[in-house]
């Protein structure tokens, strides 16, 4: 993979090559897959302007992805050439906004995302504002979709699965669950007869609780409409994320 950055590191990209080990048995991406890919070229572009994880650690600080939208047009195959590019649109409120775009090797955008991030103190787990750190990031001010991300609403479950505890593998660096191990457990929540006819259409995640060893995660989902499901992974006492997927059936 080859990082490079355009109009002084303003928007960054990366070539991506589609692995084997990121799809699934359709031979496409998954979603898990491409969520770790957004959040890797997050990582390298504010690391490239000197307020990556190591910059912030120096501070006692870490970023924190809040929520999530994704739209597919299309699922990039196995052995696929593409183009990922980000870029900041800059703060929001207390959090900062940040795009991706997908292009194939046509230069044809088939998936898009926006996100907010936080930045959190790493002992007191407070929330720092932005606009109060002294740095000279380069914003980008172009919307992959014209909306905000909200707080996605409570629902009643019809679906609840098994509570599974915590797994040494599901740990990032921060020592809470990895971000794509939530979507990971959802998606595994599905039976194979309806992942076998149906890929994302649409995502949506809050991230609204660290999950952490020794915690106990359990998947709720409602079917709100058809084809469009809500879920949550929570403990008995506490919900960790919560989603949206919009799916259709498989071309």
């Amino acid at each position: 993979m080859t990082f490079r950055s355009i109009d002084i590191k303003t928007i960054f990209e990366e070539d991506l090559f589609i692995h084997s080990y990121q799809i699934d048995k359709n031979s496409r991406l998954t979603l898990p897959g491409l969520c770790d890919l957004l959040q890797e070229i997050a990582w390298a572009h504010s690391a490239s302007c000197h307020i990556g994880f190591d910059d912030l650690l120096k501070m006692n600080l870490f970023w924190v992805l809040s929520r999530l939208m994704i739209k597919v047009k299309r699922w990039p195959l196995w052995r696929e050439q593409c183009t990922l590019k980000t870029w900041s649109i800059g703060p929001d409120g207390a959090f900062a906004r940040r795009e991706f775009s997908l292009l194939d090797a046509k230069g044809e955008e088939i998936i898009t995302a926006t996100s907010l991030w936080l930045i959190i103190d790493a002992q007191t787990r407070r929330l720092q504002r932005i606009t109060n750190l002294n740095w000279n990031f380069p914003y980008f001010d172009q919307k992959v979709m014209d909306i905000q991300l909200e707080k996605l609403p409570d629902f009643s479950p019809d679906f609840i699965s098994e509570a599974l505890p915590v797994q040494y593998s599901d740990l990032d660096v921060n020592q809470h669950v990895n971000n794509t191990r939530y979507i990971r457990r959802i998606i595994d929540s599905y039976d194979f007869d309806f992942l076998n006819t149906h890929e994302v259409k649409e995502f949506e995640i809050n991230f609204m609780k660290e999950a952490r060893p020794g915690d106990q995660m359990k998947v709720e989902r409602q079917l709100s409409f058809p084809l469009s499901y809500y879920a949550t992974v929570r403990s008995d006492t506490q919900e960790f994320v919560r989603t949206r997927i919009l799916w259709k059936d498989e071309e």
